[in-house]
């Protein structure tokens, strides 16, 4: 169990990697980096949090990560 913040972090960083191509496996994608201000961070909040958070949430969730 970690603090909620270091899950959602370790998840945003894990993929920025891509652990698959050849010839070199686990390439950096600095094109990748997160926005928390995006939709994309709010639709892993969304699922994260387990229901839609209010703006007040969301804002504190976003200073936690």
């Amino acid at each position: 169990m970690n603090f909620r913040a270091n899950d959602v972090a370790n998840f945003m960083a894990e993929n920025e990697f891509a652990y698959d191509e050849a010839p070199a496996a686990f390439v950096y994608h600095p094109e990748c980096k997160w926005d928390l201000d995006s939709d994309k961070f709010k639709k892993i909040s969304t699922t994260y949090l387990g229901g839609e958070p209010t703006e007040e949430e969301l804002a504190k969730f976003r200073d936690e990560v």
